[in-house]
């Protein structure tokens, strides 16, 4: 986040862009950036968890009265609440008069909540978007014990090449133009069935990163022979991160998974490590 702030305090032109492993905590004060303030379009994209978005996205964002486009990429970390439509109209749009696109792909995991955000469903978060008026909208929700949950909300249609944070709630129709996907869930193992849905949600993906830590259930999916083929038809580079070496037969058997491409792949589990 300080590279952030010192760019902008030197960007002239009116549209900037921002790409970031991971937004940390910045040094300068928010009196340094009114700079920003005839900006007129502004993305900002992040791959790592950030717990910066409430005390200095939001206020840099805020800044920018003229902006007429804003493109937001990242997750979001240890908020009490899930950001939804209601929080971007009261917390970015009535700040944004001049707002004509607003496009976003946004994950808000939060942690030991005591209220009603784990009893939130999918269409909760739906009818937060009811009087949107920047286009299309799907989200979906995903809940964890011990009241831990992910919100994962996105435009559509999706243009993004990259995209994070996908986890076991995801349903599909998120972005079909996506060339590089991270999959990841600690705590439910991720089936047949979800790979099918990434599959056909992604079939453009050339790179794909899965981390999960559970094992699945195997003998439920062997049971049915009727069994659907994954195909990853322009599939080149594949990381599996699994606690245990059975879970990367999803991809290295051929009665689960189709690869038609040369792959490079990585493969880890039990702090091995594996490359071909």
């Amino acid at each position: 986040m300080d590279f952030l702030q010192q760019s902008i305090i030197r960007q002239v032109s009116s549209q900037v862009k921002y790409y970031f492993e991971k937004v940390d905590t910045p040094t300068l004060t928010l009196e340094n950036l009114k700079t920003i303030a005839s900006m007129k379009c502004f993305s900002l994209t992040s791959y790592c968890h950030t717990k910066m978005y409430d005390i200095h996205i939001l206020p840099i964002i805020r800044q920018m009265v003229y902006l007429k486009e804003l493109a937001l990429f990242f997750p979001v970390d240890e908020r009490s609440r899930f950001i939804d439509g209601i929080h971007l109209e009261n917390e970015i749009i009535i700040y944004l008069s001049h707002l004509q696109r607003f496009t976003f792909n946004i994950t808000t995991h939060t942690e030991s909540t005591k209220n009603e955000v784990h009893l939130q469903s999918n269409d909760d978060i739906r009818r937060t978007f009811l009087n949107w008026r920047f286009g299309q909208v799907n989200c979906y929700i995903s809940h964890y014990p011990d009241s831990i949950a992910q919100c994962h909300i996105f435009s559509l249609p999706c243009h993004a090449n990259n995209i994070y944070c996908i986890s076991y709630g995801f349903q599909g129709d998120i972005c079909r133009n996506g060339r590089h996907l991270y999959l990841s869930d600690r705590v439910y193992p991720f089936k047949h069935e979800f790979f099918l849905r990434i599959a056909r949600a992604f079939p453009l993906v050339t790179h794909l990163s899965v981390s999960n830590n559970r094992v699945r259930d195997d003998e439920e999916e062997t049971n049915n022979k009727m069994i659907s083929i994954v195909e990853f038809d322009h599939l080149t580079h594949l990381s599996i991160y699994f606690q245990r070496a059975i879970n990367a037969e999803q991809f290295l058997v051929d009665t689960y998974t189709r690869l038609p491409n040369f792959i490079h792949i990585y493969v880890s589990y039990n702090r091995k490590f594996y490359t071909s």
